[in-house]
């Protein structure tokens, strides 16, 4: 989480931290505000204060899957590299777009998490600490309860526990079935 430094808001964090979509997992909250008595706003909803919301981000070293309440985002990150064997892309390009979703697909992907077990699951799987790996991270609020774990990809190391594959899969499909996606300005 960033820090609260003086002039710099939960919202223009955010902001920042999607404009930096680097190495590093993001790790904002819209809703990250020292003041308890205040009502707390993701997106388009208020929610009680100290309740948090429906929440669910996935993130890859290629894309961001943010979903609070019914709104979801979804960046792309586009490499370009002029060498292919560097490991600096000359170019980045991120696309970004958004939607709201419908009852239907907001219900299946809560059901889906509380059957995985999800929430149950420890911080970390996969390649151990210092081992080359591909960093996939699922954080998740849903009643009352969170969980954030990284899976550390690499196929000489265990694979992704089921639950978190069954979120990824679930993930997968919703963005699959949304149709009325706009670009995020």
């Amino acid at each position: 989480m960033l820090s609260r430094r003086p002039g710099i808001t939960a919202v223009g964090a955010a902001i920042a931290a999607w404009i930096w979509i680097g190495c590093a997992p993001l790790s904002v909250f819209v809703n990250d505000r020292p003041d308890a008595n205040q009502e707390q706003v993701a997106g388009n909803h208020a929610t009680a204060a100290g309740e948090q919301p429906f929440f669910v981000r996935y993130s890859s070293s290629t894309q961001t899957i943010e979903i609070v309440e019914d709104q979801i985002r979804h960046t792309l990150r586009h490499e370009a590299f002029d060498n292919p064997a560097s490991p600096v892309p000359a170019s980045v390009q991120l696309q970004t777009r958004r939607a709201t979703l419908n009852a239907a697909q907001r219900q299946a992907l809560v059901a889906t998490i509380r059957d995985s077990g999800f929430l149950d699951l420890g911080p970390s799987y996969g390649a151990a600490e210092g081992e080359r790996y591909y960093p996939y991270r699922l954080e998740v609020n849903l009643d009352g309860r969170a969980n954030n774990v990284l899976f550390r990809s690499n196929p000489a190391f265990e694979r992704a526990p089921q639950a978190f594959s069954r979120i990824e899969a679930a993930l997968t499909e919703l963005l699959g079935s949304i149709h009325d996606w706009r670009a995020d300005r």
